[in-house]
């Protein structure tokens, strides 16, 4: 399966790169979008069929050492929207509005748990949806110009993505596709909100905005066509992009943005169905019994079954003596 994806991610993103020159610093379109409908894909086909497990999903004790994670990630997410932005500037603003869209959603989060749990937080929510600011806020961190923009798009992931763990997961179940983890609502609605934000941004990016020609250091295709009036105009020819670029305006370049999140969808959930299908020939299908699988024995080295009685017998015998 990986071995699939990671071919067709990287074709998906060349394509959206070199020939629609679609703009996306923190990958949220080309790579948590992608990886969560891709993965649906794999899911849907692999498994078409209903199953009732208990073991489906963590437990309350796995959600709390998982809480290490969250805060890891939390704290160095910003340094991932930011690793490739074109200049120092860029890295700076890319850091700020992460860290402003991550504070969003952790609030909006912890009001919507407690709204929809009628008075009581769900460690699910709270582990997951409070980076779900991170994710949407990814292809625009180094464009958006104003805080609020970050603290609105942080604010809607929050909500929306709560809203989804507690209620489109269910959902999902009913159609046959087992979610487990809930990359649907961490990585995939939030890279499609991050996608429509690069769209609505790139279509108001203008050079007042920018300061001038540091405009096509984040959208190249907009520099104005060789020899054209504005090129002239703005007296490109004296400066790095003496060579021209495709002269798009900034409704053309958002059309472009979404374009590039259409592809996406239908390249990651095309690939992933026949990804899954190709895993259900018998020479690579493992599990046969559909009570297995959710069972880790199959794949995991356990605690030996004398090591739990041991347990058990220490258990029920406390007078033994040290």
């Amino acid at each position: 399966m990986t071995i699939i994806e990671v071919v067709v991610q990287s074709f998906n993103e060349y394509i959206c790169i070199h020939y629609l020159k679609s703009y996306d610093i923190g990958e949220s379109i080309y790579v948590h979008a992608f990886g969560a409908y891709f993965g649906l894909g794999v899911a849907k086909a692999l498994h078409n069929q209903k199953i009732k497990n208990d073991k489906e999903g963590s437990s309350y004790n796995s959600d709390l050492f998982a809480m290490i994670g969250t805060l890891f990630l939390w704290l160095y997410w910003p340094s991932f929207n930011s690793a490739t932005a074109v200049n120092d500037e860029a890295k700076t603003r890319a850091i700020v509005n992460t860290y402003l869209s991550l504070a969003a959603s952790c609030i909006t989060t912890f009001m919507i748990s407690v709204i929809v749990g009628r008075g009581k937080l769900n460690m699910v929510h709270v582990q997951n949806a409070t980076l779900a600011g991170g994710v949407a806020v990814g292809a625009v961190a180094d464009v958006i110009t104003r805080p609020v923009g970050s603290v609105i798009i942080g604010s809607l992931a929050g909500i929306v993505s709560t809203i989804s763990f507690q209620y489109l997961t269910p959902l999902l179940k009913k159609i046959n596709i087992h979610d487990t983890c809930g990359v649907h609502n961490l990585h995939g609605i939030p890279g499609l909100i991050s996608g429509v934000s690069s769209g609505i941004v790139a279509a108001v990016a203008n050079r007042d905005i920018f300061g001038g020609n540091k405009l096509y250091d984040y959208y190249p295709s907009r520099i104005p066509l060789f020899q054209s009036s504005e090129y002239f105009q703005f007296k490109i020819n004296l400066t790095e992009f003496s060579d021209g670029g495709l002269g798009r305006t900034g409704i053309e370049q958002g059309g472009y943005q979404i374009l590039s999140v259409v592809l996406t969808l239908a390249m990651s959930i095309i690939g992933g169905l026949i990804t899954g299908l190709l895993m259900r020939i018998p020479m690579f299908e493992k599990i046969k019994n559909r009570e297995d699988y959710f069972e880790d024995e199959l794949f995991w080295e356990m605690e030996s079954e004398s090591f739990d009685n041991s347990k058990n017998y220490l258990t029920e015998n406390q007078t033994i003596k040290l």
